[in-house]
């Protein structure tokens, strides 16, 4: 009987796994009948994903106009609920895929279902930013209308910052696109000055926004002004940061009116105050302020501790400290309780390298492309004053973070409730009316101690909220509907904050590991998914990361363990097998564990490590073993160390100089090359094996492993990708490319080549897709790649590659 349970059951899986391919398949083709006996027989289907797009059925019956399709899913009324806004892997939703690919009817569907016009893909596009492309590309500005019709905001900005009119080339064609944008960004934004957007037929074919300096500058003033509205107290901040703004752009402006100005120094400082009063919030406004006026080259802020700076043994941490300082360069580097540099120590006692870390910085404070904040509590941080001369006189400017009252505390928790955003656990919900600003003063007044205010700050916000949420939860039971099941009470907050309370006097407060190490566990395996094949090497890094992070785990309890070693490799195989994929997937999570200081992975071959004379190879090695340290040193053909029967080669002396630090526990090396050449490096140093312990061979790829990197590459190209834009025909399935590179390679070009095959591939049918096509070719037609153009595509490959 538990036989034909079994083999029921796997057939039954068999029928599922048909089912979820046929639902897509009845969505493209528009197979109305099929469609509904498909998810009348399993309503869970209703959300299925594609797998590599990761695609609903509403995407790709919206994306190929089965209008019909499209309305039965609108108006389904089963067990499950259609996801309206589902997006897809590039962040499109339905209304973005039918918008885009001109479906004007099952656009118009969506959007009386409530479809969100002003939905936003990855790269912040709204669907009028695709109906423009769309227009352009096939002349029919009617989605472009339709949109218009129903008040699309035209002033939206993509994360490059450019609306939809500045899509829109110049020339006689595209007038009629240009002026129905013109005219309702005119209405919606009673804009005053026509010449802002200017229209000209043959200026560079450029439709530009072209405003004077007085505007940009105002423009940037107003930015400025709207990101410290959102920071809450803190008055004497931003008071002195209004005057640099003002003074920064002026700056500007005289430079661009010509008049030649001595340089402005970095403005270094020191942020003084109590655990979440705000200091990295404003670390992250005053780094865009300063990218955004030219005092740096980029708003990144680079946070750092004393454990990113500080290594165990002498000599280790200057080489620490200016990766840290390197990776910030540009940016500000934010020095979280910088008073721990300066450890208060006895007299005589100069073990600790936290000085060395903060004499490093001090001397890279005159560098006109760094800003450096030391942020920590007020009176520690007098050590770090008095334990460089330097200090007071490099870093000038000195601010007070004071605690949040309860007005504050209020302040901000409205605003956080009003900022969630979509990654948010309160995403969605809202107060109840009842929960004014001066109501929510009161109860935070009343339920909380001084001295809980000032130990949490900022923090106790964040607990309260998570806490009034569990409350709610609580307290609702199963028929609860409508608006109910969204809105926090006044009571929901007053139970979230006596529960806080509760726990901080318990000393209950309990950071969430379990969470923490189950999404690392779930980035990596994210990773590891994007890599083809090597199973085994799979299985290996999983067993190591479940290893790591449960270490992460004992340590957070207080128990002590002895130090891991750092799991040197050797990989084995052919070029093109996915060895530097892996090794840079291996630095992340290595960093993420804490094993290594950073996710960096430096790639060398012999050239870079070995000199034509005496007594150079050594320093050259140890120049890139120092900017390896943190991270993780890939020696590529790591075999060219090791030349057989060469007595004067200075090959091993670079590896044994690599042998020398392999007890180093902040750096991973990993030797790779062709399998039989590499036995030369096992047996040129006879600590070798002892210390490489982790070998993994690296197998050539099959054809269904070509053809699955293939589709992955096709669909994840990037914006210096040479095929971006460009898709496969629907003919190109899995099978289909599979059976392509089967029919037009052999084994031998397969297993010299491997991954670099499909590159070529892929860059060779694009090259016969531009080959076959005319110049009155229009619309889908110029960027789809078809099965016939990657055949063509690695015929050549195959021809212009000699294997003897």
């Amino acid at each position: 009987m538990r036989i034909q349970d079994k083999n029921s059951k796997n057939i039954n899986n068999i029928k599922n796994n048909n089912n979820n391919n046929n639902i897509h398949a009845c969505a493209e083709s528009g197979d109305l009948n099929g469609f509904q006996t498909l998810l009348c027989s399993n309503p869970s289907l209703l959300n299925h994903r594609t797998i590599l797009l990761t695609q609903t059925p509403l995407h790709i019956a919206a994306g190929h106009n089965k209008a019909a399709i499209v309305k039965y899913l609108l108006d389904w009324r089963g067990p499950e609920t259609l996801e309206l806004e589902a997006k897809n892997a590039y962040g499109e939703t339905p209304l973005h895929f039918a918008v885009k690919n001109g479906c004007n009817e099952a656009a118009k569907l969506l959007l009386d279902h409530g479809a969100n016009i002003e939905a936003t893909t990855d790269k912040g596009m709204t669907p009028l930013h695709c109906a423009v492309g769309y227009a352009q590309r096939s002349g029919d500005n009617s989605m472009v209308t339709m949109l218009l019709e129903r008040n699309a905001d035209c002033s939206a900005r993509n994360e490059e910052g450019m609306i939809p009119l500045n899509f829109v080339s110049g020339g006689l064609q595209t007038q009629e696109l240009y002026t129905l944008l013109y005219q309702m960004l005119n209405i919606q934004t009673n804009y005053s000055h026509p010449a802002a957007y200017s229209w000209t037929a043959n200026e560079n074919n450029n439709v530009e926004e072209q405003k004077n300096y007085g505007n940009g500058i105002e423009g940037k003033m107003e930015e400025f002004e709207y990101e410290l509205s959102k920071i809450v107290g803190l008055q004497e901040l931003k008071l002195q940061l209004r005057k640099w703004a003002k003074g920064l752009l002026l700056d500007e402006k005289r430079r661009a009116m010509g008049i030649n100005l001595g340089p402005r120094k970095a403005p270094h400082m020191a942020f003084l105050g109590n655990p979440g009063t705000g200091k990295t919030t404003v670390a992250r406004v005053l780094g865009k302020l300063l990218h955004s006026v030219g005092v740096l080259s980029s708003d990144n802020v680079t946070e750092v501790q004393r454990s990113d700076l500080v290594a165990e043994y002498l000599g280790q941490t200057g080489p620490k400290t200016k990766t840290k300082i390197e990776e910030a360069m540009g940016g500000v580097l934010f020095v979280d309780e910088a008073y721990r540099l300066a450890p208060q120590q006895k007299a005589g006692d100069c073990t600790d390298f936290g000085v060395e870390a903060l004499e490093e910085i001090m001397s890279v404070l005159e560098d006109g492309d760094l800003v450096v904040i030391f942020a920590g509590y007020t009176e520690p941080m007098k050590r770090v004053f008095s334990s460089n001369e330097g200090f007071c006189r490099r870093v000038t400017h000195f601010f007070e973070f004071d605690d949040f009252s309860c007005n504050d505390l209020a302040e901000m928790l409205m605003i956080k409730m009003n900022k969630q955003d979509e990654k948010s656990r309160l995403f969605g919900f809202k107060f109840h009316p009842s929960c004014t600003l001066d109501a929510v003063r009161r109860l935070i007044e009343k339920n909380s101690s001084d001295k809980l205010r000032k130990k949490m700050n900022g923090g106790l916000v964040d607990h309260m909220l998570n806490n009034a949420r569990e409350n709610l939860d609580s307290r609702l039971d199963f028929d609860s509907k409508g608006d109910e099941l969204l809105t926090i009470t006044l009571h929901d907050l007053e139970a979230g904050l006596r529960l806080l309370a509760q726990r901080v006097k318990d000393n209950m407060i309990l950071l969430s590991y379990e969470m923490t190490l189950k999404k690392k566990m779930d980035d990596l395996e994210h990773e590891l998914s994007k890599i083809v094949g090597l199973e085994e090497l799979k299985l290996q890094l999983q067993k190591l990361a479940r290893g790591l992070l449960m270490d992460e785990k004992r340590r957070d309890m207080g128990l002590k363990l002895g130090r891991r070693k750092a799991p040197h490799m050797t990989f084995l195989g052919n070029p093109g097998t996915g060895k530097t994929t892996v090794a840079r997937v291996l630095g992340k999570l290595l960093h993420s564990v804490g094993v290594l200081s950073s996710d960096k992975v430096i790639e060398v071959q012999r050239s870079d490590l070995v000199s034509k004379y005496i007594g150079e190879t050594a320093l050259k090695t140890r120049k890139k073993i120092e900017e390896a340290m943190g991270g993780v040193l890939f020696v590529d053909e790591a075999y060219r160390l090791a030349i057989e029967e060469s007595k004067k080669d200075f090959g091993k002396e670079a590896l044994e100089e690599i042998m020398s630090v392999l007890e180093d526990d902040n750096l991973v090396v990993i030797f790779a090359g062709y399998t039989e050449p590499m036995k030369r490096v096992f047996s040129a140093n006879e600590g070798f094996c002892r210390r490489v312990t982790n070998f993994f061979q690296f197998d050539d790829f099959s054809c269904n492993d070509l053809a699955e990197m293939l589709m992955i590459k096709m669909n994840k190209q990037d914006d210096k990708s040479r095929l971006r834009g460009f898709k496969l025909h629907p003919s190109c399935t899995f099978d289909a490319v599979s059976q392509v590179k089967e029919k037009n390679s052999y084994e031998k070009l397969r297993n010299k080549m491997n991954g670099g095959l499909v590159d070529h591939m892929l860059n060779n049918a694009r090259e016969n897709l531009d080959c076959r096509l005319s110049f009155n070719s229009i619309g889908d037609e110029l960027m789809t790649i078809t099965l016939h153009d990657l055949e063509a595509g690695l015929q050549l490959l195959a021809h212009r590659v000699k294997i003897d």
